[in-house]
């Protein structure tokens, strides 16, 4: 939108729920991972979890959250989640999740398919300028980054067909 001589438009945002959506994290499917326990003291990008370039352009509040529910913080530690107001100052944060439980939302007797991911953004109800010069009005960014995971002990099904063999 263009409109010549007018710089900004007013603008006046109830809270409003954006839509959210996150590509599933799928496990393969020839396994069948019910829960299990992450190994203690590891090196560097071992049982870590990394956000970054996590931020919003938009020229109005976004409140974010994120939550990875398939992980359990051994007591005195916390959860592997995000809860903040975006700003167009890139923010990251990692997590180490040694010594977590790795478990099922839905249950310890269902397998897991898909990593547990929470996510939301809100408008906050605010008032604010939009920019009437024909540019972007923004966007939102972030990278999630999961290294390799070292389990102290997995319950899981492995399935796999085995080649068939001849007896005499």
């Amino acid at each position: 939108l263009k409109i010549f001589g007018v710089d900004n438009a007013v603008v006046t945002i109830a809270e409003t729920e954006l839509p959210t959506e996150l590509d599933p994290i799928s496990f393969p499917p020839d396994i069948e991972i019910y829960s299990g326990l992450f190994r203690s003291n590891t090196n560097d990008e071992i049982n870590e979890i990394k956000i970054s370039n996590l931020k919003s352009t938009f020229p109005f509040n976004i409140d974010f959250g994120m939550n990875f529910r398939n992980f359990m913080p051994p007591e005195g530690s916390d959860s592997v989640k995000i809860e903040r107001v975006l700003t167009s100052t890139a923010y990251r944060d990692s997590f180490k999740i040694d010594g977590y439980t790795f478990a099922n939302p839905a249950g310890d007797d269902s397998a897991l398919t898909t990593m547990t991911v929470d996510i939301f953004a809100v408008l906050q109800a605010q008032q604010t300028l939009i920019p009437l010069d024909g540019s972007e009005l923004g966007r939102m960014n972030i990278d999630v980054s999961i290294s390799y995971f070292y389990f102290e002990s997995l319950e899981a099904t492995i399935i796999k067909d085995f080649p068939s063999s001849e007896q005499n």
